[in-house]
């Protein structure tokens, strides 16, 4: 069996992602992995692949669009513009659920670091981008915060 580096890792990563493939994905990601970024605490890997479901259930489009990839020793930065349908409901706590829409939305460029260790993800750390990402996807949807 061939060995993936660690930038096919992260990209393997990331298609089975959009695929819903959450035995690859979690065949690629550490016992202790963690997820960190946009959510009030890190996720661990079984709390990250509930949310990678999460998210497929309201945008089953889901797609990263990745612009860049970049290596430097055991971190991978991935530059990516997450776009798709909203086509489920979007249920998030603090806001009252919105029902699909069937409108697409964009979020605006955002870098992701990924650290691989021993051929498995470690950790991912999502920058936030400036004016966040859920404001401005809640506003492409039409809801007001």
């Amino acid at each position: 069996m061939e060995i993936m580096g660690a930038i096919d890792i992260i990209k393997s990563s990331l298609r089975a992602w959009e695929a819903d493939d959450a035995t690859m994905l979690s065949s690629l990601l550490s016992d202790d992995f963690t997820f960190s970024g946009p959510v009030p605490q890190p996720l661990s890997k079984a709390e990250f692949i509930g949310f990678m479901q999460a998210v497929l259930a309201v945008y089953p489009n889901f797609r990263f669009n990745e612009s860049s990839i970049t290596q430097e020793g055991d971190q991978i930065s991935v530059t990516c513009q997450i776009t798709g349908t909203h086509t489920g409901t979007l249920a998030l706590p603090g806001l009252p659920s919105i029902p699909a829409t069937g409108k697409k939305v964009a979020s605006p460029a955002e870098v992701q670091h990924f650290r691989v260790s021993g051929g498995k993800i470690t950790a991912v750390i999502a920058e936030l981008a400036t004016g966040g990402v859920l404001p401005r996807l809640l506003a492409q949807l039409g809801v007001q915060m």
